[in-house]
C-alpha cells in the first residue's frame, strides 16, 4: 500500500460524496516519510487515483477540514 510506502503516519480524516454521489473526497492526515520523495508520493497517488484531483496542504490544522 502505497500509504505505508511513503508516510509515518496517516489517518483517515473524512469521506464525503461528490458529483451526485458518483465520487467520493477522501481527506487523509499524513506525515511523510521523506520530504524528497514528496513528488513520488503524489505521482503514486495520481496514478491510483485515475489522475482525478489532489490536493496537498502543507501544514494544515485539523480543523481545516
Amino acid at each position: 500500500m502505497m500509504l505505508i510506502q511513503f508516510t509515518v503516519s496517516h489517518n483517515l480524516i473524512k469521506v464525503k460524496t461528490t458529483d451526485l454521489g458518483s465520487l467520493y473526497e477522501l481527506v487523509y492526515q499524513v506525515t511523510t516519510r521523506d520530504d524528497r520523495k514528496e513528488k513520488d508520493f503524489i505521482d503514486e497517488l495520481r496514478c491510483r487515483n485515475g489522475n482525478l484531483n489532489i490536493t496537498l496542504i502543507m501544514n494544515a490544522q485539523p480543523a481545516a477540514y
